[in-house]
This record gives C-alpha cells, structure tokens and sequence, in this order.
C-alpha cells in the first residue's frame, strides 16, 4: 500500500489484520524445523518412517498422558 495513502486516510484495520496473520503463520510454521530437532530419533524417525512415528507417538500418549 502507498505510503500517502496511510498518511491521508489513516491506519488501515485491514492492512493492520493482514500483519497479524502472516506474523502468526510465521510463528507456528518456523517452528517446525526437523534438521534442527530437540529429538534428533524422533525426527529422523518422522523423516524415514512417518507411519512408525506416528505409531509411537500414539503410545507414548497412552502411556504418559492423563486421560479426564
């Protein structure tokens, strides 16, 4: 958006919301970063073999979180 634009009419909310959105997209997808994981087995594991991964993701949730 041209710079006059916001200095003659103002913030534009939509602009505004549009920064909101890509900042919260790039929060959540940066994160996830398998060459630099703090599980180096669990994320070779997700880059070989996602059936097993998500097999043993299954079982360490039966296994270690609480069900109410």
């Amino acid at each position: 958006m041209q710079q006059w634009f916001v200095e003659k009419h103002g913030a534009v909310p939509g602009l505004v919301f549009i920064k909101v959105i890509h900042g919260l997209s790039s929060l959540f997808t940066d994160l996830i970063d398998f060459d630099d994981a703090l599980n180096m087995q669990a994320a070779q594991l997700w880059s070989t073999n996602r059936e097993q991964f998500t097999h043993r993701a299954r079982e360490y949730i039966a296994k270690y979180c609480e069900r109410r």
